[in-house]
């Protein structure tokens, strides 16, 4: 199958990007950002899976932006076009996953990497993947790939910052111009029980992968996590 779509969307802001939430700060002179829109899709189905792929292309008006200091404001033009690649294999007891994403995402009015929010760019390549094995007496097995290309921040060349804390203490922090890539592995394991019961076992960030999804927010490292479900 083959699809082509073109579209021309206004939004306005939401209310935490008009009034605050959290960290962010609100803003309510904020205009509605107006984009153009081009999608094609093409997708081909087998008798044991599918795949899937989307060319894309936005262009953009006013976009809503975190700036620096975690306002929320209009930027000028801005464009992000790239390419999703997906598919999805199933046979007996084994399925899998995977999906593979290229952004191209710029800031036209100030030519760099455009930066959405908590000044640090989306990564280029984000590549997600996945296995689930059905096994016998109800356990079920799974493991998780995931991989962010290196992200760009809201800076060119390092530079030195003066932050205050919240008990008014000062310091010093360097704010890097991108942060490295990341690749993170997930396993778990889950036992069906009588009863729509469910218990599982997961390790998430196996290999203790020390890394920042955004600038000066560090994830978790390795951590262990045991959970209990019912149905009703």
């Amino acid at each position: 199958d083959l699809r082509f779509s073109l579209t021309r969307n206004k939004r306005f802001p939401t209310l935490d990007e008009l009034y605050g939430s959290g960290i962010n700060k609100g803003n309510p002179n904020l205009k509605p950002p107006i984009a153009t829109i081009a999608q094609l899709d093409w997708e081909n189905k087998t008798p044991n899976g599918k795949f899937t792929a989307t060319l894309f292309y936005q262009k953009e008006k006013d976009k809503i932006i975190s700036d620096q200091n975690y306002q929320w404001q209009n930027m000028g033009r801005s464009k992000q076009q790239g390419l999703e690649l997906s598919y999805e294999y199933n046979a007996g007891r084994t399925s899998f996953w995977c999906n593979y994403t290229y952004l191209d995402a710029w800031d036209l009015t100030n030519d760099m990497p455009l930066i959405p929010a908590y000044r640090t760019a989306p990564p280029k390549h984000m590549l997600k993947a996945g296995v689930t094995v059905k096994g016998k007496n109800g356990f079920t097995y799974d493991a998780e790939f995931f991989y962010w290309g290196k992200r760009y921040t809201n800076v060119r060349t390092l530079k030195q910052e003066t932050w205050f804390d919240e008990n008014g203490n000062i310091y010093e922090v360097t704010t890097p111009t991108s942060l490295s890539a990341a690749p993170i592995f997930n396993i778990r394991i889950a036992k069906q029980l009588p009863g729509g019961r469910t218990l599982s076992l997961s390790i998430e960030n196996l290999f203790d992968k020390q890394w920042q999804e955004m600038v000066f927010y560090p994830r978790e490292g390795r951590w262990v996590k045991f959970s209990f479900s019912q149905k009703f």
